[in-house]
């Protein structure tokens, strides 16, 4: 039978991971855990010795450690055979027990795969699952409408226009260039924070490594609670060719 998980699509890392039956930190706990006997389909990967592979995956909020497997991994309508993905024995973070999401799923790239292990995206793209080789999010405005993510396509019911296609410039993260950045509407504002919605200015375009900015809004730290604000245009390289193929 399957197992329902609620997971972060985590475009900063690579692994795939929810928490194990055998995990006894407070994190998992209070989130749904796989339990491996339950699956038909589960396979653990073992080394030359027998003794099954483990993994230790650090992130910016804390540490998971535990064992590799693979398994049948399903999104929506799309499967992956043979998914290897990690079961956490210990989750050595506070936010991860408060956390509203019991697992994560990188869709990085493999250079930053943690143990070198194949992405999601790699194996659907193996198992001809998906239309195209890409994700895509909808994140809506308010935080009561809901968002949206759309594996191997594009929802046209999202957005309007055309959809503007550039490379990516660092070969694991999903880094892009700017060609400029135009700053308007200079404001002062005593306290400023982007939260996880930054996106970060590499000193090379920016001259100066300014804190980060998103779409409305340009943050430049000048000490803790305080900083000046202004709004900012940006422009993209690219063009709007298709997304790339599986073939």
């Amino acid at each position: 039978p399957k197992q329902n998980f609620r997971v972060v699509f985590d475009t900063g890392s690579a692994n795939v991971w929810v928490p194990g039956s055998e995990c006894r930190s407070l994190a998992c706990a209070v989130h749904n855990s796989f339990e491996e006997d339950a699956s038909i389909t589960y396979r653990p990967s073992l080394k030359a010795d027998g003794s099954v592979k483990t993994i230790e995956i650090r992130y910016g909020s804390g540490t998971i450690h535990g064992k590799i497997a693979k398994d049948v991994v399903r999104i929506g309508s799309v499967q992956a055979l043979d998914q290897p993905f990690v079961l956490a024995e210990s989750e050595l973070s506070p936010a991860f027990a408060v956390a509203h999401f019991d697992g994560i799923v990188g869709l990085g790239f493999r250079p930053i795969s943690v143990g070198n292990l194949p992405t999601l995206i790699e194996t659907l793209k193996r198992d001809h699952s998906l239309k195209s080789a890409s994700v895509s999010f909808y994140l809506p405005n308010s935080v009561h409408a809901r968002g949206e993510i759309t594996v191997g396509a594009l929802n046209k019911d999202c957005f309007t226009g055309n959809v503007t296609w550039t490379k990516v410039t660092n070969p694991g993260y999903w880094q892009i260039g700017l060609e400029g950045v135009e700053i308007i509407q200079p404001e002062s504002s005593r306290e400023g924070d982007a939260g996880e919605s930054k996106v970060p200015l590499v000193q090379p375009a920016a001259g100066k490594d300014y804190g980060g900015f998103d779409s409305a809004r340009y943050e430049q730290h000048e000490g803790e609670g305080g900083g000046n604000i202004a709004k900012l245009e940006d422009s993209l390289g690219g063009s709007t060719k298709g997304p790339p193929s599986t073939t």
